[in-house]
Parts: C-alpha cells; structure tokens; sequence
C-alpha cells in the first residue's frame, strides 16, 4: 500500500518560525522603503510649489506673495497667492479671504499634502508648509515676507544675496496648517517661534511634526532657487545652531540661511 506523504505538526511550526523569522527581516526593509517613497514625494512636490513661485515672481515684479494683514477680512495666504500658477484655477476674492479651503471644494490640491503627513481633518484641506515671515521693516529682509507698522512686504529677488541658499519654506505639520488660512505661525512661522514650539527637547509633538524622522529631526527645505534639501532645522542657521534649541527667542536670524541677505553657508 502506498505511503501518503505528511507533514508533522512539529515540521508545520518549524515552518511558520522560518518564514516569521524572514518576514522580521524584510518588513523594516519594506518600511524604509516606503518612507524614503513618501520623503522624495514630498520633496517633490515642495520642487513643484518652488515653479509656482518661481512663476508668481515673475509677474510681480520679482516679489513672493506678501503676509498677511491683522485684519480677518484683509488676509490672504501665500497658497492663495499661488493659485493659478500651481495647477489650480484661480481664486475669487471672496475664496481668497475665507480662512479654510473644503477638502472636496474646486481648489482644492494634494500638492500642499505631503504623504508623510499623519494629521487629518475630516473638512478642511491639511496643508503640509509653511514659509518664514519676520515682525521686520522690510530693509532687514528676514524671512520671506512680514509687517511693519501694519504695512506689508515681502523679499523680491533683488534682495536676495545667495538664491542657492535662501531658505524660503519648510514642513510644518500642525493641525490648524489648512489650506487657505493666513494666521501667523501656522503657514507662516519665524524662525524664532520654530525653535520655541517645536524644539525637540520641549515639544510634546515631535511624532506628528517630524513626520520623516523623529530621532535627528530632518526635513525638506525649499530654497529660493527651486532646490530642496533634507535635514535638520538646525543645520540652516550656521553659526546660530549651537544654540538654537534653547534659545528660545534669541538666535539671530541675519545671520541664517532665513534672510535673503545672508549669503554664507
């Protein structure tokens, strides 16, 4: 009579431990892969935003779009700015200065997502950046734009020393970064105010907000010459980073890749 073939019970076990074994193995591989996926994507897309800026100076006399007045009627944000130039039509006035763009609203755009970003709402549209703005007149020219005496401006290329190293805009994940919003660090931060709320030595947000690493802190940063550049905040402040972390309000941001008129490295 002819012998069935059969596995034991113990060869069965031996079995399912080899391949838990391999699946241990591969599955962090297949995570930073993933990862490093969704980093280049949002690298990306930072590229992407960088053309529409590009594009925006070029019809405004060689000026990024400008911050935002205090006033809630008057505020428009830089994303707003962009529409037209970043694949959306163009908004209304009145689309301008509602304060959230809808998630299924006509200008809507995942460009401004990146696909690290862990934070949801269920209505309004999760912007992924922010760009730098300083309470400054403009001759000091730190950060992209800001407000002095309640008049407004923003950096024009003529400003600008070393394109290549002028950093105009970082990750900011935050759950009130919509689209559409204009308030003062959420889409806009200074530099100041960054090492303050997110220092990693204080922040209770470290997971939401480094969404790519949360053990050296890096991130991809937007320079005005359109290249993007992944590390940590502190590496773009030059001799300031020593102490940037605990700082607080004290790093001198002239001396940073965060003023169009620093031109070192």
């Amino acid at each position: 009579m002819k012998q069935e073939n059969k596995f034991s019970l113990i060869e069965l076990l031996v079995v399912v431990a080899i391949i838990g074994i391999l699946a241990s193995f591969l599955l962090p591989t297949l995570k930073k892969a993933r990862d490093s996926a969704r980093r280049t994507a949002c690298m990306s897309q930072e590229k992407q935003i960088g053309y529409a800026f590009s594009m925006y100076r070029g019809d405004n006399n060689g000026h990024y779009p400008s911050t935002p007045m205090h006033s809630v009627g008057s505020r428009i944000s830089w994303d707003d700015m962009l529409s037209g130039y970043d694949g959306r039509p163009t908004l209304s006035d009145s689309d301008m200065t509602a304060q959230h763009l809808l998630k299924d609203g006509p200008y809507n755009n995942d460009l401004y997502l990146c696909p690290s970003n862990i934070i949801e709402r269920d209505t309004y549209s999760i912007r992924s950046y922010a760009v730098s703005f300083d309470y400054a007149p403009q001759w000091d020219v730190i950060g992209v734009s800001g407000w002095d005496n309640g008049d407004s401006w923003s950096v024009s290329e003529s400003d600008i020393v070393n394109a290549s190293n002028f950093a105009v805009m970082a990750e900011y994940q935050n759950f009130g970064n919509s689209m559409g919003y204009a308030d003062f660090n959420v889409g806009y931060f200074t530099v100041n105010g960054f090492a303050a709320w997110y220092s990693p030595t204080v922040t209770s947000e470290v997971n939401s907000f480094y969404v790519h690493d949360t053990k050296t802190f890096k991130q991809n940063f937007l320079y005005s010459d359109g290249h993007v550049e992944y590390k940590s905040f502190d590496k773009t402040l030059g001799s300031e980073a020593d102490h940037f972390w605990t700082a607080s309000w004290g790093v001198a941001i002239e001396n940073t890749q965060w003023s169009a008129r620093y031109g070192g490295n």
